[in-house]
């Protein structure tokens, strides 16, 4: 069955969604991040509680029509090694709230070691660099969850020092991002009763994942009831392989640069062993305010940028924290120490054709969690390329954080189980009723377009 008359009534509702207004300065631009007073830390932040908000401040968005208020705020958070820090989160307020409330912890996919590349800035100026991928990548998940009455809170979970691909970092940034939402009552005047998914995809199914393992750790005292991720990069050594000389190579120097500005010590190790061609992609990395990532380094043999070349990532400083950065380890931190073991009901999913994030060790850390008593549902489609996977699951991913929100969980709160179809296909009347006509609207305004070099072309399966 074909739904050509929905697909394209709700393909003119897209433009009115996609080009909703935003105020802008005088200037007709906000001030980058690094130039911002709002992102810039308190003296007095080493007496503040985990969670605190700093600073607030009122926005405008792309979603606001569907978002009563939309805020953000700065709030103390902590490092990877134990440090006082501070970041942002927005903070959206559908217009219709479930009640009791119901959160979506959204960790975006940032990808970046800049910290003028964060999602706050380019959710707030729809004239910045980072600006049109932010919309491709969680502008459907803002929209989805506003529709369902949800209240959103989206971390720049890399911390201050944008430690891209840093678990810890953005683990701990992200859960205190929820804990911010709970703290400001301008956007949650009463949170009795309410429950919390962690979702995110790529990158930020990699901070929703390590998130979720600290979630009764760090976490503790969160009502998190379930975690919904994809596209996660479960091992860092594994990721970089099939990143090298492709398309996409600079994404693995961005992890380099991010995971250093995480660690002193890595970053000691990796600075006087880079060639001059790999001190100016490394600063670039740092600094390139166009946030087009993909596009700085296509197809460079990241190993051709370091002394010794792929001999040195093996050396004991580099290989620690490659180790270190493998999900499902345990593993002792300054801030505590986590099993591994994801400790609530996942939903996770992973295309095996994916060209970014390699498939193979993802069913193998699946049936090690299982193994330890972890319960997930593992979701995985043969065609998908990496963003366009995202799109496909849209549907599955609402569809399942709907049913948790419930109470329902599909059996995933007692067993682990394995599916290679998708429920909800792209087009489908249940996709469209899952994530809603506004998202859906986005959905549709994406297709045939291309992201940092990622295609987004759902096929019709309906």
């Amino acid at each position: 069955m074909r739904f050509s008359t929905v697909a394209a009534a709700l393909a003119s509702f897209a433009a009115c969604v996609v080009a909703a207004p935003v105020e802008l300065d005088a200037r007709g631009l906000y001030p980058l991040p690094t130039d911002d007073p709002f992102y810039q830390i308190p003296t007095s932040i080493r007496s503040a509680s985990n969670g605190q908000v700093l600073k607030s401040r009122q926005i405008n968005t792309a979603y606001d029509v569907l978002s009563q208020s939309t805020w953000q705020v700065q709030y103390k958070t902590t490092g990877a090694l134990g440090e006082a820090d501070a970041t942002v989160a927005t903070l959206f307020t559908p217009k219709v709230p479930s009640s009791p409330p119901k959160i979506m912890l959204l960790m975006a996919p940032v990808d970046s070691a800049n910290p003028n590349c964060e999602v706050s800035y380019g959710t707030r100026d729809p004239t910045s660099g980072p600006a049109g991928y932010d919309a491709s990548t969680v502008g459907v998940d803002i929209l989805a969850a506003l529709s369902n009455g949800w209240y959103v809170a989206m971390p720049d979970h890399e911390g201050s020092k944008a430690a891209f691909i840093s678990g810890v970092t953005e683990a701990l940034a992200g859960l205190d991002g929820l804990r911010a939402l709970l703290n400001f009552r301008q956007v949650l005047p009463d949170s009795t009763g309410y429950k919390a998914i962690i979702h995110g995809y790529s990158g930020g199914g990699h901070a929703s994942a390590w998130a979720t393992q600290f979630a009764q750790t760090y976490g503790k005292g969160l009502n998190i009831i379930a975690g919904c991720y994809g596209g996660v990069p479960v091992d860092l050594l594994a990721t970089l392989q099939k990143l090298n000389k492709s398309f996409f190579a600079s994404f693995a120097i961005s992890a380099l640069a991010g995971m250093s500005s995480a660690y002193p010590e890595l970053k000691q190790w990796l600075l006087p062993r880079l060639y001059p061609n790999g001190t100016a992609a490394y600063q670039a990395a740092k600094t390139d305010n166009s946030c087009n990532v993909a596009a700085a380094q296509p197809f460079v043999d990241v190993y051709t940028y370091v002394k010794g070349g792929e001999a040195a990532i093996g050396e004991p400083i580099p290989a620690k924290y490659f180790n270190m950065g493998k999900l499902g380890q345990p593993l002792s931190t300054n801030v505590g120490s986590i099993s591994g073991v994801l400790p609530v009901p996942v939903f996770q999913y992973h295309s095996a054709s994916d060209e970014i994030v390699p498939y193979p060790p993802v069913p193998g850390y699946v049936a090690d969690q299982c193994s330890r008593g972890a319960h997930i549902q593992f979701s995985t489609t043969a065609v998908s390329e990496h963003l366009t996977a995202f799109i496909e699951y849209v549907g599955d991913t609402f569809i399942f954080m709907k049913n948790a929100f419930d109470g329902n969980f599909g059996g995933t709160d007692k067993a682990c189980s394995t599916v290679q179809t998708i429920v909800a296909p792209i087009f489908s009347p249940a996709y469209i009723a899952a994530i809603g006509p506004e998202a859906y609207a986005k959905v549709l305004s994406l297709q045939g377009t291309t992201v940092q070099g990622m295609k987004i072309n759902p096929s019709a399966r309906a």
